[in-house]
């Protein structure tokens, strides 16, 4: 665990390979994670959809995690998770995920490079760069994958970034209530 001016260190002091270890970590579980793991938490909702009288799709659950601008189900699934790993884990670490995405993305918008483009059927990339990643220049239905690949994964690295800020506020302003009504006693 990391240390701050707010939590003494119990443990000694924090290796730079324990800090790497744990920013890889999180790095993983902030994109590859979270694109992975949605689809089956949409499976598990399903059913508890059915219970209320709701239904979902096949096609609705796909046009819900790939064919929707923003991926607003891996956000807000990124930032719970950042949110239940920052209160545990409270790595400072958790809170840098986002930098890598966004390197990554704006590389590629500034030197108008795309990554995939697999036989797509329209025009190959007509959009601006900006609209190919972030806007409808690029679509999976098109068999253009460079938003599940550069977008998806910065939008849930953000969203975890901020859940895991959150998470670790959450702990830091529970422990010092602790420490106040401790203190009062």
């Amino acid at each position: 665990m990391e240390t701050t001016d707010n939590e003494p260190n119990r443990k000694g002091p924090v290796s730079r390979a324990g800090i790497t270890v744990a920013f890889a970590v999180h790095q993983i579980i902030a994109t590859l994670g979270v694109m992975v793991t949605t689809p089956f938490v949409l499976a598990l909702v399903a059913p508890v959809l059915r219970f209320f009288g709701l239904s979902l799709s096949l096609a609705e659950g796909e046009r819900i995690l790939t064919g929707m601008h923003y991926f607003p189900l891996q956000a807000a699934f990124g930032f719970l998770l950042g949110c239940a790993l920052g209160y545990s884990t409270r790595h400072r670490s958790a809170q840098w995920v986002w930098v890598l995405p966004t390197l990554v993305a704006f590389f590629l918008v500034v030197t108008n490079h795309h990554l995939l483009d697999l036989g797509s059927t329209a025009a190959p990339f007509p959009s601006s760069s900006l609209s190919h990643f972030f806007g409808s220049g690029c679509r999976p239905e098109n068999r253009c994958f460079d938003q599940t690949l550069v977008t998806l994964p910065l939008y849930s690295a953000v969203a975890y970034s901020i859940g895991a800020l959150a998470g670790r506020k959450l702990w830091l302003r529970g422990r010092r209530q602790r420490t106040a009504q401790l203190a009062r006693t």
